[in-house]
């Protein structure tokens, strides 16, 4: 039993930093839009 919920614990650690990743690359995508902004603001 000791076995199954170290593994489950590990997938949920998995899961946790999956998560993390995915907001992270969303947060990511965000920050580049608004850089493109900025640089298309100061275009000359």
């Amino acid at each position: 039993a000791a076995a199954t919920e170290e593994v489950s614990a590990s997938m949920d650690l998995q899961l946790e930093s999956m998560e993390n990743i995915s907001t992270t690359s969303e947060e990511l995508k965000d920050i580049s839009r608004s850089l493109e902004k900025l640089v298309n603001k100061f275009k000359l």
